[in-house]
């Protein structure tokens, strides 16, 4: 217990904790802000962070897209782009292997040294830790799993 709750000082420490926050609402132990976040160009994918395709055409303009959304919308203001993620929950995680998007991180290491953009400063904190503190901030991502339902949640 004493080693996992270093570790969870240890992740809000290097500041993970400030995207995979840990209660939504009511919910404690979720591990997320639900918010798209710029993952930097490693994690560059069509439809990462949103469901659809990016909206953005060469040069960065908005595409109109009153046709596909309703007849009153001419544009989406600051649409998603390729390199934005919308933070996953981390409960579960243990269970939730390979790793992003596309299964590209065999490792919960490897999937945070796919962070970058607005998460390359928590990534590099990580990195920086001795082999033991990073193995027990691994140990800490591994406790976090998914709730049981009960025929009442179901």
């Amino acid at each position: 217990r004493r080693v996992l709750f270093r570790s969870a000082q240890l992740f809000e420490s290097v500041g993970c904790a400030a995207c995979h926050v840990r209660q939504m609402g009511t919910v404690d132990g979720f591990f997320s802000d639900l918010l798209l976040h710029d993952m930097g160009p490693d994690l560059v994918s069509p439809g990462a962070g949103y469901s659809g395709p990016s909206f953005r055409a060469p040069g960065d303009d908005v595409i109109p897209l009153a046709q596909t959304i309703d007849e009153k919308t001419t544009n989406i203001p600051n649409p998603p782009t390729a390199q934005e993620w919308r933070t996953p929950p981390l409960w579960g995680v243990r269970d939730s292997a390979p790793y992003l998007h596309d299964g590209r991180a065999t490792t919960l290491e490897e999937a945070i040294a796919f962070h970058g953009g607005e998460a390359a400063k928590s990534r590099l904190k990580f990195f920086m830790q001795p082999p033991v503190e990073r193995q027990k901030f691994i140990a800490f991502l591994k406790s976090l799993i998914a709730p049981k339902h009960t025929k009442a949640q179901r």
